[in-house]
């Protein structure tokens, strides 16, 4: 049997005798058949190669803490001026503050970064915050972390920023983000300066504004 047929048939097949009888015919049909396997397997690789990873694959690559911060309470402006133009007020101010003091105190954070969302009140709370946690590098805004992006969007962005970063926007998108990075349905909501961390995957513990120290950060 010539070496082309040798490919597709053993000499006990069956189908040997058919193969020498139409041996144009039928190599053809064996040639494209495989030719259309090979073709359906590469391109299956490369879908398997070009899919974007998921936050928790890429929380698992190392040790990763996300500080999740929301931005404090606004100045009480007249109703012309939107919620997402309106400033802190000397409450919110206090409040991040004090955040930021008590969390220089008891836990000495060395964040790679902190990011934010572009709500004027959100940006005042980063800077507050950095300066009472002695953070000297950049404060990036990401118009991304809004409540009209999907978390699955915004967390590899976040991600590859280092594996110690700071999150400041506001509900309901830190807590839809929360829930997205520990793979959860639900995650508590923040209260204004509250800080909430996850550290590899996992809810750690939360900082509330009046509280003395952290609590355990529960999730049902």
């Amino acid at each position: 049997m010539p070496l082309a047929q040798s490919l597709f048939f053993s000499h006990d097949s069956p189908d040997s005798a058919a193969f020498e009888q139409e041996p144009a015919t039928t190599a053809k049909k064996q040639n494209a058949i495989a030719q259309s396997h090979f073709m359906a397997s590469l391109y299956s690789s490369r879908v398997v190669r070009t899919k974007r990873p998921s936050a928790g694959s890429l929380l698992r690559c190392a040790r990763v803490e996300v500080f999740l911060l929301r931005s404090s309470i606004v100045a009480d402006d007249p109703p012309s001026v939107a919620d997402h133009h309106r400033f802190l007020s000397l409450e919110g101010r206090q409040r991040v503050r004090a955040i930021g003091n008590k969390l220089r105190l008891t836990e000495e954070p060395s964040f790679d970064r902190i990011v934010t969302s572009p709500m004027p009140a959100a940006t005042q709370t980063a800077e507050l915050f950095a300066d009472r946690v002695d953070y000297v590098g950049v404060i990036e805004v990401i118009p991304s972390l809004s409540n009209e992006v999907p978390p699955q969007v915004v967390a590899p962005l976040l991600l590859d920023r280092g594996t110690c970063i700071v999150v400041v926007a506001d509900e309901p998108f830190l807590s839809s983000l929360g829930a997205f990075l520990i793979g959860r349905p639900t995650f508590p909501p923040l209260l204004h300066a509250q800080v909430s961390v996850i550290r590899d995957r996992k809810p750690a513990w939360c900082l509330r504004p009046g509280e003395l120290g952290r609590s355990l950060l529960l999730v049902a």
